[in-house]
């Protein structure tokens, strides 16, 4: 960038500079063991909302504003504390203890730059907590973590395995209609399912 004052000459020297399209709900992301399945009641757990902006580029400053509303799946009156942390990168960590084992339903809404709250990508989420196992399991290195990474590597596996297979045009009869109708319902849900 380079500056002109009252119609002069542009400065002979000049700085880089950055901007970041606005964050979108759509985009923006949570993860970590505080919105996953089987983790252990009775110790804090957390996870990172990432704000994303519509070309999924992650920002990389802070001062968006997320709320954060967790409560039992089964009694939504019964809110569980929380504290959301800025970090200042683009990322807010989440931290909050639930007592009971059970269903907690947990939803992160966006203030948007018309000042609407909107959900972001996947909220609400819902995560369920046991009395059992090991509370290192809620560390992002633990056991609930790697369970949830082995059944999206499955999960994976399996959708582009279907959608190659779907999507194969050899040996098929491309003038039946069906045939043409069933590749190109498989493509479309690969996009669907591409995020």
């Amino acid at each position: 960038m380079q500056i002109t004052i009252a119609g002069g000459d542009l400065t002979t020297t000049w700085i880089p500079f950055q901007y970041f399209l606005n964050t979108r709900a759509v985009k923006s992301l949570a993860y970590r063991p505080g919105i996953l399945q089987d983790v252990i009641a009775g110790t804090e757990i957390e996870f990172v909302i990432q704000a994303r902006n519509d070309l999924n580029e992650n920002r990389i400053s802070g001062n968006d504003q997320y709320e954060v509303q967790i409560c039992k799946a089964d009694n939504p009156q019964e809110k569980i504390a929380s504290v959301l942390e800025d970090r200042g990168d683009g990322s807010y960590l989440c931290k909050y203890k639930v007592e009971e084992e059970g269903e907690y339903s947990i939803k992160i809404n966006f203030c948007d730059d018309k000042q609407n709250w909107v959900p972001i990508r996947g909220s609400p989420y819902t995560a369920s907590f046991k009395s059992t196992g090991k509370a290192s399991d809620n560390n992002l290195t633990g056991g609930a973590m790697a369970k949830q990474i082995q059944k999206d590597i499955e999960r994976l596996t399996s959708t582009l395995g279907n959608a190659k297979k779907n999507t194969m045009t050899k040996g098929k009869d491309l003038e039946d209609i069906k045939e043409v109708l069933n590749i190109k319902e498989s493509v479309e849900h690969v996009f669907r399912e591409t995020d």
